[in-house]
């Protein structure tokens, strides 16, 4: 049951095009990696809330491992990998399974709008001990099918509007909006039926 989830999943990924943003040069290029799991019986992906830093236009904000791609980075996917190792202690490059990219998007806060972001998913097979450094002050692992609840609940009263209430998911104590919403919303606009 679960490599059938996660083969669809790779194949939902990589038979469509996703969408690309090139940007005008005056971007700020940054990848992040929606990382899943078999936690038992479901699947969870892991969120991390950014520590609070006055230079930093996500403080404070849930979201993927991931950040700004760096120039000895040789493509974004590297930039994920590497923010991922640095950001939680996993490294993807050994102990990950890509299973494809979702569509790149641009924040809508005003001070983030330059960036350009491309989210990648993979999927560990182990349970790994997590190592978060300076700029995370915690990760959660949080169960797909809580997420898609959500999602379903958002769509259901949005009815496809625009509107920021759109990509809020509320998780314990957690809240999950902004780009890390719209990367969850397109996840599920192309996965949701694998996870009842």
């Amino acid at each position: 049951m679960f490599n059938d989830t996660i083969n669809s999943i790779t194949e939902i990924l990589n038979n469509r095009e996703s969408l690309k943003i090139a940007g005008d040069g005056t971007n700020i290029h940054a990848a992040v990696m929606m990382i899943i799991k078999n936690t038992g019986n479901c699947f969870s992906t892991l969120l991390i809330k950014r520590s609070t830093n006055d230079n930093d236009v996500f403080s404070g904000h849930m979201a993927f491992p991931g950040g700004k791609k760096k120039n000895e980075d040789q493509n974004k996917l590297e930039t994920a990998y590497r923010e991922t190792e640095e950001e939680v202690g996993i490294n993807l490059r050994n102990e990950s399974m890509v299973l494809g990219q979702l569509d790149d998007c641009k924040p809508s806060t005003p001070a983030a709008r330059k960036f350009i972001v491309t989210p990648y998913v993979a999927y560990i097979k182990e349970d790994y001990p997590l190592n978060l450094n300076e700029e995370v002050s915690a990760a959660v692992w949080i169960p797909l099918k809580e997420l898609k609840n959500i999602y379903l609940s958002n769509s259901k009263k949005y009815k496809g509007q625009i509107r920021k209430e759109a990509f809020e998911y509320n998780y314990n104590e957690y809240f999950i909006w902004g780009l890390t919403g719209r990367i969850l919303n397109n996840f599920f606009d192309l996965t949701n039926s694998l996870f009842d």
